[in-house]
């Protein structure tokens, strides 16, 4: 990647951290503010966490809300009265789930985990009582997650190739597997092995080939198209490498006609970052072609 001479202004919660991750990306940062860095941040709302972001909103269900958003009189809603009929379906879908007793439900499912960091054993307040406010059972305060065993650890091992060999493999096909190799396995267990390693039996469901309305349609320009010659088509894809522990993504673009891989890179989070550094890398070093072509994960 090219280093850079960048100037943040402004040495507040946002310019420092964001002038500490440019530094770490290895450019040249300069940070400009009237005083020390951090001393002009707003200390009304600093560390302050929105109530959204524990909570999502829930949509109006009462219809003097809905009329007045409707008629433009609510800071809260704008909206444009042509995107509004494709977003329909996810509106309709948002209300629903706004109900009181889902919304609840919703809400709280992903968010134990978070709750249960704000838990301080030091507090004078008693962890029964945070428990308490947090909505958390004591057991979950008190529980300490177990590593898995060499046993799991190696029929996940297992169980990760044979979904890359047969992904349309499913708790019962994989077990009847795993048997036939040789392992006492029952089916709940390779249910369980399946979602602590977020893997799931693939196959073709309704709707698949269906697009949305909002989504362009691009035509394909390698179709019937003859390819003989060095940067006229380029590659690229994304897949992912197991490891002793977890597993890393792999980024690459590679020159279609030559099958040269062009450049590479390797990140343990699914970001954009490593993925746009190395196409940056391959058109630095040979220059632009003339169709790029990615499927619709890449």
């Amino acid at each position: 990647m090219t280093q850079r001479e960048i100037i943040v202004i402004g040495a507040g919660m946002v310019g420092a951290s964001t002038a500490l991750e440019l530094k770490l990306r290895g450019h040249a940062v300069t940070l400009i503010d009237r005083r020390d860095p951090g001393l002009e941040t707003s200390y009304g709302n600093a560390g302050v966490i929105q109530a959204e972001a524990v909570e999502p909103y829930a949509f109006p269900r009462d219809w003097v809300t809905l009329f007045g958003a409707a008629l433009g009189r609510r800071l809260g809603v704008r909206y444009q009265v042509t995107g509004l009929f494709s977003a329909l379906p996810q509106l309709a879908r948002y209300w629903w789930n706004s109900a009181p007793e889902r919304h609840r439900r919703i809400s709280h499912q992903g968010g134990v985990a978070e709750r249960k960091t704000m838990i301080d054993r030091s507090h004078d307040l008693p962890v029964v009582r945070q428990c308490q406010i947090l909505s958390l059972a004591r057991s979950t305060a008190y529980y300490r997650p177990q590593e898995a065993s060499e046993t799991d650890l190696a029929l996940m091992r297992r169980m990760d190739e044979l979904h890359l060999e047969f992904p349309f493999a499913g708790n019962w096909m994989l077990r009847d597997i795993l048997q036939r190799e040789g392992h006492q396995i029952g089916r709940k267990h390779v249910a369980t092995l399946m979602k602590r390693m977020g893997i799931k039996a693939l196959y073709k469901k309704p709707n698949t080939s269906r697009h949305h309305p909002a989504h362009a349609i691009y035509p394909y320009l390698l179709r019937n198209l003859e390819i003989s010659r060095a940067n006229h088509v380029w590659a690229a894809d994304i897949t992912y490498v197991p490891m002793k522990r977890g597993f890393v993504y792999l980024f690459a673009a590679m020159d279609w006609a030559s099958r040269r891989a062009l450049s590479w890179r390797l990140s343990n989070t699914l970001t954009t970052d490593f993925c746009t550094e190395a196409l940056q890398e391959a058109i630095d070093r040979y220059g632009t072609p003339e169709i790029f072509n990615t499927d619709q994960g890449s």
